[in-house]
């Protein structure tokens, strides 16, 4: 499965004129955040650190944000900087007032970078998901 991520998340990169190469010794690792969405829920997430650019990774229903950890790690290591989401329900992250807007999450997470982590005139290249 993870070739095949790897494969997507270049294509991805591609897209948007990045590339990235894999680079040699220890992989960087993370430190865990969290973030409040529009609605009120607390969402925690993975934050590897990189270069300006930035990637959130949004798992499926049968996994967590640690389920990117080989992907974030090589995407990190290859200088961008990455945050893998817990969606809410799932791990720490609790509820908001809206049932179900996970979509919300994914804001919550690019509202992150772009205020706290990433300049404001480079905001995340790519969403992706881990679907089952």
């Amino acid at each position: 499965m993870i070739p095949f991520l790897r494969t997507l998340a270049t294509l991805a990169l591609l897209a948007g004129g990045l590339t990235v190469s894999a680079s040699e010794g220890k992989a960087p690792g993370f430190r865990e955040i969290s973030f409040e969405t529009a609605d009120g829920a607390r969402i925690f997430a993975n934050l590897y650190e990189g270069g300006d650019h930035a990637v959130v990774l949004a798992h499926g229903a049968v996994f967590n944000k640690e389920s990117w950890d080989p992907l974030a790690q090589e995407l990190s290591a290859g200088g961008l900087r990455v945050l893998a989401i817990d969606f809410r329900g799932y791990g720490k992250s609790t509820d908001g007032r809206e049932s179900g807007a996970l979509h919300l999450d994914v804001l919550g997470a690019i509202k992150y970078l772009r205020t706290r982590n990433t300049p404001p005139t480079r905001p995340p290249i790519a969403t992706m998901a881990m679907v089952r």
